[in-house]
This record gives structure tokens, C-alpha cells and sequence, in this order.
């Protein structure tokens, strides 16, 4: 595959680090279905873990027309047999409505089928399919996808090497994931997003948070730069202040000695 699109700028990048209440961070649920207490993502070994069909998954960025995503999947193949997953582009989060391109591979076949169309209120109408063919035995591998979203074209980039065109709407809006019934979870282990950024009427605001928020002899100060899309809010974080760190000391019986940060 081509590098990355030096047009575009960096939105969302996975690090598999954070967590909400236990959930991956920075990750909205869009629930479609009769469970709504159960968000159906986990977070699983240096990877996001879809666990059922239905749910919509948006990472949260700000909306954006042209864009690329890179991201790795992967599955138990020798379990399942077959996959099938989605990524909606162009979606808006509040109407239910976007485009989007699915991945189905038929049980115990060596065809991917790329299909094209648009959702609205989670019912999906395909307008374009293209069929390709693939070694099985990548299936039970890290499957890598790229998605280039310019304009009116769609550019699917499969296992690094195979690309399929396809003709699209116009329009703006988020990301997000989506799974097919079949027999395991879906592992995404890698996730890039970049893109060019919507217009917003807000200023950035600037302002300097002190930590901790109690007094300290060596206070950090983290500076905030606060950008706000409308629907989800962009900070630029940087640190100073306190003291550099020392290797702890040798200490005595009762403890060990750590200087202060």
C-alpha cells in the first residue's frame, strides 16, 4: 500500500491503554439493540474486542468528509469459518444515517465480498458489490484493511496489497464499526484515523490546570489547548514543572526513600 495521505491530519490513534469504567476509551456505543445494558465491547490483550452484532462502535474524532483509516483485524478462523464486518464512514451519529463498506467472507471460502451502500437507522442497502479472491489461510491471520475516502471515490485496500475502487456520496460525519454474526469476537489490534477536520466557529481556549490541585512543593502544570467540533471537544495536552526524577534510595528496615515529584 501507498503511505500514509499527507493531506490529512492525525484524529484518532488506538493505544489499547485507556479504560471507562472498565470499557476502552474514547469509544462511543450505538445501541441497536434489545440489551442496552450490555455495550457488547471489551477490552482484550492489546486489542478492542467486538463481542456481538448489532451495536454500532464510533471512536470519538470530529466529523470529517475526506479521510483514511488503517486498522488490523483479526479473528479464530479455524473456529468460526467465516467473518463478516463493517465500517461506516460519513455517518451521522445523532440521524443513524451514513455509507458504508462490508467485509462478508462465505463459510469455508476463499472469497471476500466488498460491498458498498448506505444505512440509515440500522438497515443497510447495498448498491455496488465486488468479490475478490484471497488465501484462506490469511483469515486466521492479523487481516490488514485501508480505507481512503476522497471526494466521490472510496479506495479499499486489503492484506496490504489488493484495492478495490468504488464510486460514493458525498457528505461528512464519523466512523464507526460494526460486526456480522459468526462464531468469535472480533479483535480489532491496530487503528488509525486521519483526516481533514470539519470547520468549527469556536476559538481555542487556553488555559493551565496545576497537579495536584492541592498545594505541593513541586507542583506539574498541565497547559490545555480545548477546541470545540460541536460534538465531541479536541485538547492538546503538555506538561512542565515539578522535579526530575531519582533512582529511590537505599533506605532502612522500615522503608524506602522516594523523592518527592
Amino acid at each position: 500500500m501507498k503511505k500514509n495521505n499527507e493531506k490529512f491530519s492525525p484524529l484518532y490513534s488506538e493505544t489499547f491503554t485507556t479504560t471507562t469504567n472498565g470499557l476502552p476509551g474514547g469509544w462511543y456505543v450505538e445501541q441497536n439493540t434489545d440489551m442496552p445494558n450490555v455495550p457488547a465491547i471489551a477490552c482484550g490483550d492489546r486489542c478492542v474486542e467486538l463481542l456481538s452484532a448489532g451495536n454500532k462502535f464510533l471512536p470519538v474524532i470530529p466529523d470529517t468528509a475526506d479521510c483514511q483509516v488503517d486498522f488490523n483485524v483479526k479473528i479464530n478462523y479455524a473456529a468460526a469459518e467465516h467473518f463478516g464486518f463493517m465500517v461506516c464512514f460519513r455517518y451521522d451519529a445523532a440521524a443513524c444515517r451514513g455509507q458504508f463498506v462490508r467485509f462478508l467472507n462465505p463459510k469455508q471460502t476463499d472469497e471476500i465480498q466488498v460491498e458498498y451502500g448506505v444505512t440509515a437507522l440500522n438497515d443497510f442497502t447495498v448498491e455496488e458489490s465486488r468479490k475478490i479472491t484471497a488465501d484462506r489461510a490469511a483469515f486466521g491471520q492479523e487481516m490488514t484493511f485501508r480505507l481512503t475516502v476522497s471526494g466521490n471515490t472510496l479506495k479499499v485496500g486489503l492484506f496490504g496489497r489488493q484495492e478495490v475502487s468504488l464510486k460514493i456520496r458525498k457528505g461528512t460525519g464519523k466512523i464507526a464499526f460494526a460486526r456480522e454474526h459468526f462464531w468469535d469476537v472480533l479483535k480489532i489490534t491496530r487503528l488509525e484515523i486521519s483526516g481533514d477536520r470539519s470547520e468549527t466557529n469556536s476559538k481555542p481556549r487556553n488555559f493551565t490546570v496545576p497537579l495536584p490541585d492541592t498545594p505541593t512543593w513541586y507542583p506539574l502544570f498541565c497547559d490545555v489547548t480545548l477546541t470545540d467540533h460541536g460534538n465531541c471537544l479536541d485538547a492538546d495536552l503538555s506538561f512542565h514543572g515539578g522535579v526530575a526524577e531519582t533512582e529511590i534510595g537505599e533506605g532502612n528496615y522500615h522503608g524506602i526513600r522516594a523523592d518527592l515529584l
